[in-house]
């Protein structure tokens, strides 16, 4: 009887066969090498020493919005040293710059343009212009009728003194190369310290730059701020906007799926968990979700962005970053008092179809096994100089300085 064949494929180059081998050898306890598990267990998530820093105790580092509105006031004095914290910032000429980076995916212009303005809105832009940075990665073919980066789109991004535009150009419809290497593009090419993912779909409340670079900018070390979004439908998106524009109306962090499941509460907001703890059935890095995070861009780069081999339009590529990170010392942070929006959109068939949960998620177990010290900041470049050797990667315009 004929030898089955294995379905394993045949690694394509020395760096694969080598991380084949560690991954075979560390499996059969056969070398000793520090993984990403070893070092996600030798880590906890304590950030306590950061709320200390944070101006001193006076303003909490985890300040929910809505026990600051005018439905749940704090005392005079806590109102008035926030107050005075953001206009500390906003006319602080030395406060930090910051790249956002938005990747576009094809048939969703709509919420682009709504995201865009939003970003228009924010305060921290308003008042830092030249410190923000807007990087847009479009991955997919785009169509007559299905253009995110349509001349009205553009001229809004233009609108920004620093901006990048770019597309991923696939070969054919069916090898769109998804979020992560979008990201990776984003990560790549930006300029300043501090980097915000953006889902195109969230519209952001005035204020969400503004609390996230005042906790970068007042915390020593490195700590990754994950905001909250609430779902909204487009319909119910038309009738609020005029709304949510002036600033009317607000989404709520209780809308969020971390609150409503329970998972801040039962952590107290994932204070001093272990960086393998899980939350019922959740990982601590599950929380590193990339829709509305920021993080330090130099963090990002040395661990070598997100691992592209994790397809699909979602799935795992965001939480093994936060493995990552967490493994290297970063710090997981909620951020409740940055909140967003999240239009939602209905998934092609095709992108449902193609997406595999079960396999994105083994293979993030079995990437958790691998040695941590070989994700370095080689393999995003080596990414990008591929896809830009392919002809895949294509700067449409830019305004890096203005």
């Amino acid at each position: 009887m004929a030898k089955r064949r294995s379905r394993t494929s045949r690694p394509s180059s020395l760096r694969e066969w080598r991380q084949r081998f560690d991954e075979v050898n560390v499996r059969e306890k056969k070398i000793d090498i520090y993984t990403v598990l070893d070092g996600l267990s030798d880590t906890t998530n304590d950030y306590s020493e950061m709320e200390r820093q944070f101006r001193g105790g006076k303003v909490r580092l985890i300040d929910p919005v809505d026990s600051i509105s005018r439905n749940l006031p704090r005392s005079a004095k806590y109102r008035h040293d926030r107050q005075s914290l953001f206009e500390q910032l906003l006319n602080d000429g030395d406060a930090p710059a910051i790249s956002v980076v938005i990747p576009v995916v094809v048939g969703r212009k709509t919420a682009l343009r709504e995201c865009l303005a939003s970003l228009q809105r924010q305060t921290f832009v308003l008042n830092h212009p030249s410190k923000v940075e807007i990087v847009l990665v479009q991955d997919g073919i785009a169509t007559a009728h299905r253009n995110p980066l349509s001349k009205d789109v553009m001229d809004q991004v233009r609108q920004f003194r620093k901006y990048r535009v770019f597309r991923l150009n696939p070969t054919s419809l069916s090898d769109s190369k998804r979020r992560a290497t979008a990201r990776n593009v984003g990560v790549f090419y930006s300029s300043h310290g501090i980097v915000f993912f953006v889902d195109s779909s969230m519209v952001l409340e005035r204020n969400f730059l503004a609390e996230h670079v005042l906790r970068h900018a007042r915390t020593t070390g490195s700590i990754a701020l994950i905001g909250f979004k609430q779902n909204i439908y487009p319909k119910e998106y038309r009738k609020l906007s005029s709304r949510i524009r002036d600033g009317d109306e607000m989404p709520k962090y209780i809308k969020d799926w971390k609150w409503k499941h329970g998972y801040m509460q039962r952590s107290n907001w994932l204070r001093s968990l272990r960086g393998t703890a899980k939350i019922g059935r959740s990982p601590l890095v599950r929380f590193f979700h990339t829709g509305v995070t920021s993080v330090r861009l130099d963090k990002v780069k040395d661990v070598g962005g997100f691992h592209s081999s994790f397809d699909g339009y979602w799935g795992m590529e965001d939480t093994f970053l936060g493995a990552l990170l967490v493994a290297n010392g970063t710090k997981l942070v909620p951020c409740p008092s940055s909140v967003a929006y999240m239009i939602k959109h209905r998934e092609a068939k095709r992108s449902r179809d193609e997406f595999d949960l079960a396999r994105n998620r083994s293979q993030y177990e079995r990437r958790l096994n691998t040695a941590l010290r070989s994700y370095r900041f080689q393999i995003l470049r080596r990414h990008i100089q591929k896809l830009r050797s392919t002809g895949v990667l294509e700067l449409i315009e830019q305004r890096p300085h203005r």
